[in-house]
């Protein structure tokens, strides 16, 4: 496999840790995963670059953007796919399946809204990055209780 060849040739073993049967939305096995190999300290970068799903990708972002350090990036691959004109959203894998989009609006608001939060997000065809501000979170927080629309909460897009 290549990730297990790149890990053994440049030898990344203390670096680079796999964890395969790890579903996105586990909170909790994200939990643990994230403490025992960080513990108190945060995280400079993350790239979630793995189900495509928005109510996977929403729960791993929720366990995970407390714990990523202020100024440090949460990176969304592959977040455009159902406006791709390669039909990827045609395939069964993706068919009627609701569109990443939806947490980049809701992001997008967050940014708007709590700049503490979420500093600034950059967004491009292939990936988003959401810079971390300094406001302290619980982890597990909910995007959509962070932001309001003229005075009003927003309701998630599910």
């Amino acid at each position: 496999m290549p990730l297990h060849d790149y890990i053994g040739q440049f030898k990344r073993s203390e670096n680079v840790k796999i964890f395969y049967g790890t579903n996105q939305s586990n909170s909790q096995r994200l939990a643990e995963i994230i403490d025992s190999e960080f513990g108190e300290g945060g995280i400079d970068v993350v790239i979630d670059d793995a189900s495509h799903h928005y109510p996977e990708t929403r729960a791993s972002f929720a366990t995970i953007f407390a714990r990523v350090s202020p100024g440090g990036c949460y990176i969304i691959e592959d977040w455009g796919w159902a406006h791709w004109p390669s039909k990827h959203w045609s395939t069964d894998y993706f068919r009627g399946r609701p569109a990443v989009t939806n947490l980049v609006a809701e992001i997008c608001a967050l940014v708007a809204a709590r700049p503490d939060i979420a500093r600034d997000i950059c967004v491009s065809p292939e990936f988003m990055v959401v810079r971390r501000g300094p406001a302290k979170l619980a982890a597990g927080f909910n995007v959509s209780q962070y932001f309001l629309s003229q005075g009003r909460p927003i309701r998630p897009f599910l």
